[in-house]
């Protein structure tokens, strides 16, 4: 290799190591935020509501930030697309770190009455608002360095702050959740939020130490960029957009469906202890991460839409049997359950990430796959732990609505995959690099 190549490999692996970093920090926080929904601020921030209202309104709240994200993917990508990928991750990351330190300082209903879930709605606005303009970015600074064969590969960096998030967030509440309740409900649920500052410190550092992609200043510098991305793109890609949101339903949701939604159902169906479960949700992401580097990796040697089609199709399968296995109150058969439904999951969110990068032009990418995936967010992942809750409550607690919501989403992705490959084959300049 010459000096050249060997530049261009280590801005690679700076790249992968920051998108990757930034986004297990950001996702940490989102996902901290989901389990206190489930366990904590029915409690603190919706005290006076009575405990099924009050659930509902923790999910609600929680709903805020995906209805948030549409926003933010219209926002955030307008400023990458214009001003570049670095400093738009960047603004995100700290973002992120105000939204939730703040949540880990905010005084509970019983303090400062309706002022504390007003402020926490914000807060998860903001926090909504930042991760929308983080994922795209960070699959692309990964992606665009990347060599073709490649990017499936490198995009999927940005996935693995997936796992690793919720193995951090899990970890860190499977602690606090040891205290005596008193504890736990007074202070010690606050814990994993103000941790969010020091991490943030951390990746800050990694991710300022990282270049902005060539593809993009080559763009820049031939002035081929849009002035108006986000007009360009419902203009001219708006069928592409709509079977992207429609590709994106359960990557977005089947995360927080098995994070947040089924600890949730759990506490109140069986009779498994959340210590517990907390661990078992470690233990999938572990999987779930080895499953996503496996598939990646696949990727450079199978046809992606071979994979694609087939792990989604697994995929849909999951749910009823995860649902039985926890309803066995055995935390062991419930693992298995969770586990198989969550390395599914991780394997079509690993693929869908880099398959995704080149998939609109450079003047309109970062708002391309940016708002395919948060408006998928605002329309499917918003509603998923709330509408889950409904549609359970309904039937007496039972199980069967929930999964085949689940089941419902893995289908209209696939339909809608289909939908984008007959796009591709319709439209030359579109065209995906993986079709």
């Amino acid at each position: 290799m010459n000096k050249k190549e060997i530049d261009e490999a280590a801005s690679l692996k700076r790249a992968s190591m920051a998108a990757m970093v930034g986004t297990t920090i950001e996702w940490y926080d989102y996902f901290i935020f989901g389990t206190a929904s489930a366990l904590v601020f029915h409690k603190v921030f919706f005290s006076s509501l009575s405990p099924a209202l009050a659930t509902i309104a923790s999910f609600a709240t929680f709903a805020v930030g995906f209805l948030a994200r549409f926003f933010g993917a219209i926002f955030f990508g307008n400023i990458g697309d214009r001003v570049g990928r670095k400093k738009t991750l960047v603004i995100t990351l700290m973002m992120m770190a105000v939204s939730t330190v703040g949540v880990g300082v905010l005084p509970s209903y019983e303090t400062i009455g309706i002022a504390a879930p007003i402020i926490l709605t914000l807060l998860r606005v903001i926090q909504g608002i930042a991760v929308a303009g983080e994922w795209g970015g960070a699959v692309l600074i990964a992606a665009e360095k990347a060599p073709p064969k490649e990017r499936i590969w490198y995009g999927a960096f940005a996935q693995h702050g997936v796992p690793l998030g919720i193995i951090l967030s899990s970890a860190v509440f499977a602690l606090v959740t040891r205290m005596p309740d008193d504890v736990f409900f007074d202070w010690g649920w606050r814990i994993p939020f103000l941790l969010s500052g020091v991490l943030v410190f951390v990746a800050y550092i990694i991710r300022s130490r990282v270049e902005e992609t060539t593809e993009f200043v080559e763009a820049r510098d031939q002035k081929k960029l849009s002035k108006t991305p986000v007009v360009e793109l419902f203009r001219s890609y708006w069928p592409l957009v709509l079977l992207m949101i429609g590709a994106n339903a359960i990557a977005v949701s089947g995360t927080h469906f098995r994070t947040t939604y089924l600890l949730s159902w759990a506490k109140a169906h069986t009779a498994l202890a959340m210590p517990s479960l907390l661990q078992v949700s470690i233990v999938a992401a572990v999987f779930t991460l080895v499953s996503q580097l496996v598939m990646a990796r696949m990727s450079m040697y199978v046809p992606t839409k071979k994979l694609l089609v087939t792990v989604l199709i697994v995929y849909a399968l999951t749910p009823f049997p995860m649902f039985w296995l926890l309803a066995t109150n055995n935390i062991y058969l419930a693992a298995i359950g969770i586990i198989v439904s969550s390395m599914c999951g991780g394997a079509y969110y690993a693929l869908l990430a880099g398959y995704s990068s080149h998939m609109f032009p450079m003047a309109v990418r970062y708002s391309g796959i940016s708002m395919g995936y948060q408006a998928a967010g605002a329309i499917f992942g918003s509603v998923t732990p709330l509408l889950s809750t409904v549609l359970s409550e309904s039937q007496g607690g039972a199980y069967w609505p929930v999964a085949s919501l689940f089941a419902g989403y893995c289908i209209i992705s696939l339909v809608s995959l289909f939908g984008v490959w007959a796009y591709q084959r319709r439209s030359s300049g579109t065209q995906s690099a993986f079709a």
